[in-house]
């Protein structure tokens, strides 16, 4: 059986390299306009049309998050892709990556990972926690120091650290991104974020996201 799930990988892998499709590697990274920020956003994987359909949807999602920083805007479209841009054979799979909003309960199956913005851990309010249903005990916050919402004088960088000692000691992992090294390339810095948890996995952890997409996957589609 799982021989034939590898053979199916490698297909739809082949597939989504079509004309239509990105024909470069997941490290490499083209910039593309966003329907709502001027900003490079995300990796061009789609058609046109398939691309502001997603762009709309997740800046719908952020907003009705109370997401305001124009760079959380930038970092939490990326993240939503990353169905596309990170488990690059799922292009047309959104499901494996779910945006949790504001009062719902996570289910328990049916998504890979979970993606929840303005995340309330103590006193603090995290940029968005990343979870992954195959992992758990493995919570990862990932924040966004951005210009005007993330002044780095030395009060501010005092403030950080003992946001990141509270969010530490409540048993969460952190990832800090700067507003250049996300407007440069958010794709890079969704990429990190994946191998966190591949790499929690064991040695062939991205061939087991993978594998675990496809189980997703074939639960919605019945397969």
């Amino acid at each position: 059986m799982k021989g034939g799930r590898a053979y199916w990988l490698l297909c739809r892998f082949l597939t989504s390299c079509g004309p239509r499709r990105i024909k470069v590697r997941r490290q490499q990274s083209m910039k593309v306009r966003s329907m709502h920020n001027p900003c490079k956003i995300i990796q061009d994987a789609w058609a046109d049309s398939v691309y502001e359909g997603h762009s709309m949807q997740s800046y719908m999602w952020l907003r009705e998050c109370g997401v305001t920083s124009p760079i959380e805007m930038v970092m939490g479209e990326a993240i939503a892709a990353m169905y596309a841009t990170y488990l690059e054979s799922f292009y047309d799979s959104p499901e494996t990556v779910w945006l949790k909003r504001p009062g719902e309960n996570k289910p328990d199956n049916g998504w890979l990972f979970c993606v929840e913005p303005q995340h309330q851990i103590g006193r603090f309010k995290a940029d968005f926690l990343v979870t992954c249903s195959s992992l758990p005990d493995k919570k990862l916050v990932v924040e966004c120091d951005g210009h005007q919402f993330h002044e780095r004088t030395k009060e501010q960088a005092q403030h950080d650290k003992s946001r990141d000692r509270d969010i530490q000691s409540a048993g969460y992992a952190i990832m800090r991104f700067t507003g250049s090294e996300i407007h440069k390339d958010p794709v890079a810095c969704t990429n990190e974020i994946g191998d966190f948890f591949a790499a929690a996995l064991g040695d062939d952890g991205y061939s087991r996201l993978l594998e675990l997409a496809f189980d997703v996957w074939s639960a919605k589609d019945g397969v």
